[in-house]
């Protein structure tokens, strides 16, 4: 099953986090978390399956001055993905290509 909701408000109260990382993916949190701390991030996700299996599903999003987070962002909050889907493309080429699906040399 999925690990508790992680208690990642200690990090800042002008920030609001969530989510939960299984056991060993503890430095994928440290590293959302720091992106925060260092003033990149204003409202972000990070979702990463294994196996097909959800092992980080993380939200953070800046406080308004009541602590909650702007904009009304969470977990549930659609997120734009922009150039990303070229990558996630050629990844799945590459695999089809590794299973024997689809050959380079192919015509298209």
């Amino acid at each position: 099953g999925r690990s508790p909701q992680c208690n990642m408000s200690a990090v800042s109260p002008s920030y609001v986090f969530g989510g939960f990382v299984a056991p060993g993916y503890e430095p994928v949190r440290e590293l959302f978390l720091r992106h925060f701390a260092d003033g990149l991030e204003d409202c972000a996700q990070c979702c990463v399956f294994v196996r097909g299996r959800p092992a980080v599903d993380l939200w953070g999003a800046r406080a308004d001055n009541s602590g909650k987070p702007r904009h009304n962002y969470g977990p549930g909050t659609m997120q734009n993905v922009f150039s990303s889907t070229k990558v996630l493309t050629s990844l799945v080429v590459a695999m089809l290509a590794d299973r024997g699906h689809l050959s380079y040399s192919q015509l298209v």
